[in-house]
């Protein structure tokens, strides 16, 4: 058969509050991705991504069937 490579890239962001917050007590907001190496239409080989999260997380396992991934 027929294989094709696509590199990717994955990884995640944080971003400082400057201060813990008072409603929920969280100091960052994180942010998670994947997406392709080069700037192209990822969606003709990927359908979707599975973000499985620590459980403190609400929703701690994502799935997203669109981009931005």
């Amino acid at each position: 058969g027929l294989v094709i490579v696509k590199p990717i890239v994955y990884g995640n962001k944080a971003r400082y509050f400057g201060k813990k917050r008072e409603e929920d007590g969280h100091t960052h907001e994180w942010t998670v991705y994947v997406k392709p190496y080069a700037n192209e239409d990822m969606s003709a080989y990927i359908k979707k991504v599975h973000f499985k999260l620590h459980e403190s997380y609400a929703n701690p396992n994502r799935i997203v069937t669109k981009p931005p991934y």
